[in-house]
């Protein structure tokens, strides 16, 4: 199972969990074409690099190595 486009508050991930006996993973998307997602050990989200390309910038858009 898997939720999108906005973020879900602890309280709400535990009463999906309870509801379908599952927590449900993160799929997070953007307009522009970025897409990720979160793995079994949600340990973060894991970008979709072969379909973009994302890139760190600063406030002043400076790219951040």
């Amino acid at each position: 199972m898997t939720t999108s486009s906005e973020l879900r508050a602890p309280a709400t991930t535990e009463r999906i969990a309870r509801a379908f006996g599952t927590a449900p993973l993160d799929l997070y998307a953007t307009t522009e074409g970025l897409w990720g997602a979160e793995c079994e050990r949600r340990d973060g989200i894991h970008l979709f690099e072969d379909w973009c390309i994302a890139e760190n910038v600063d406030a002043e858009d400076r790219t951040l190595a």
